[in-house]
């Protein structure tokens, strides 16, 4: 607890009590001091009142020091009745000695002053206090007229709440009925504003969806005849490619049923196996790089063919999908069209190649042709045909190999003599000027 709040209590419970007896024992010690010290009447009648004055002025103004008007009044009382004791007290004692009966008489006169102030102070306190059956008895009459004017105004009241009652009644039914009313109204308004704006609203997406409808069929007819235009091309690019791959066939084919009848000539010739060897490789492997060449071409083309094909297929099944959403479609189809003019180009470009495939057969073919006529048109040739055929008879292969050495043999004498015969240099056999 803070020290003011401790100091106020403090005073509040024993400060009346503390100045009651402090002013009453200065007032006593006062009266004693004076009558024997033998100051004046006045000035020892006037402190004791004095101090029964200043006792009232701070009962009345100190908060801590103050107490009820009836306590007040006792105190004046009770301190003036013991300022009068004392004073008897002192006129008593000293009336032992040598005092007169004169002085003796003025101490009472001033012990009965301070008993008339303290009387006269309790009077005047009591006088000031209110009785407290006039007090209740004023405020029951206050009460019961509050009481007949609440009563008054609590009836007006709920007369006056009565009435706005039924008004607030009559006015809620009445708006009631104006707002379902005008609800009414203006739900009829706005179903008519919201068909009309339907009506509005579905005409441009009516138009717009039927000329979406109208562009879609076009599209769908383009492309449908875009799409067979390409499949007649793919048909014809197919069908250019079956009779190139089947005339490139026959000439292969052709081609080995030359080089297989130009070998069993050779064959039958019995050419040395290392004549032949040295003489045909070149061809052979000529022959043999066309036909992977055109094996390959062939291989390539076919997959190309199957590719595109495929490639085809998957265009047109991107298209038909794309073909879903009605917008972008002119775009959409020049898009999936795009490859199907590639197709176009892939296959006439692989046709192209193809095309050239006969002519380089062709060229091979006479080139083997005229290998073929410069063997037989060389005079060696023909005497080793003669003498191969003389010794057809003859089956052993060692007899064979010393044939075929002789033959060779007089083959390049007969040769150099004529070559020499010519421009008088020695030449080369047949085989090495081929």
């Amino acid at each position: 607890m803070p020290k003011g709040s401790q100091t106020r209590t403090f005073l509040r419970q024993h400060g009346p009590m503390a100045a009651f007896g402090g002013l009453t024992l200065i007032g006593i010690v006062f009266i004693w001091t004076a009558k024997l010290w033998g100051l004046s009447t006045a000035f020892v009648t006037a402190v004791p009142i004095g101090i029964m004055i200043f006792y009232l002025v701070i009962s009345l103004i100190a908060s801590s020091l103050r107490v009820h008007n009836e306590q007040a009044g006792d105190n004046l009382y009770y301190m003036g009745f013991l300022f009068t004791l004392t004073s008897l007290g002192v006129s008593l004692y000293r009336f032992a000695g040598d005092v007169s009966i004169d002085e003796i008489v003025r101490n009472f006169g001033i012990a009965v002053t301070s008993t008339i102030c303290g009387i006269a102070l309790r009077i005047l306190f009591n006088q000031m206090r209110r009785d407290p059956v006039e007090i209740e008895r004023s405020v029951r009459h206050e009460l019961a007229e509050m009481t007949r004017r609440v009563r008054t105004e609590l009836d007006s009241s709920a007369r006056e709440f009565s009435s706005y009652r039924r008004t607030s009644s009559q006015m809620l039914l009445e708006g009631f009925e104006e707002i379902a009313t005008q609800a009414e109204k203006t739900g009829e308004a706005i179903q008519k504003a919201i068909e009309a704006l339907s009506k509005e609203s579905i005409k441009p997406i009516q138009e717009t969806a039927a000329k979406l409808a109208v562009i879609s069929d076009e599209n769908l007819k383009l492309f449908e005849q875009r799409a067979v235009k390409a499949n007649e091309l793919a048909e014809q690019a197919t069908e250019r490619l079956n009779s190139t791959s089947e005339k490139i066939t026959t000439l292969v084919e052709g081609l080995s049923s030359s080089i297989e009848h130009l070998s069993i000539k050779m064959n039958a010739m019995r050419l040395p196996d290392e004549v032949i060897r040295m003489e045909l490789k070149p061809t052979l492997d000529a022959v043999n790089q066309v036909a992977d060449l055109q094996k390959r071409q062939s291989e390539d083309a076919v997959r190309q063919a199957e590719e595109a094909t495929k490639r085809v297929d998957r265009q047109t099944a991107a298209f038909l999908e794309s073909v879903r959403p009605v917008t972008g479609i002119p775009e959409q189809i020049a898009q999936s069209l795009q490859p199907v003019r590639d197709l176009s180009k892939t296959l006439q470009e692989s046709v192209s190649s193809l095309v050239a495939v006969p002519g380089q057969i062709a060229a091979l073919v006479n080139s083997l042709n005229e290998v073929s006529g410069a063997l037989r048109a060389a005079p060696e040739v023909q005497s080793i045909e003669e003498k191969t055929s003389a010794y057809s008879g003859k089956t052993a292969n060692d007899e064979t190999l010393t044939l075929s050495g002789a033959n060779v043999a007089d083959v390049k004498p007969a040769k150099q003599e004529g070559k020499a015969a010519e421009d008088g240099k020695p030449k080369e056999g047949w085989f090495r000027r081929w």
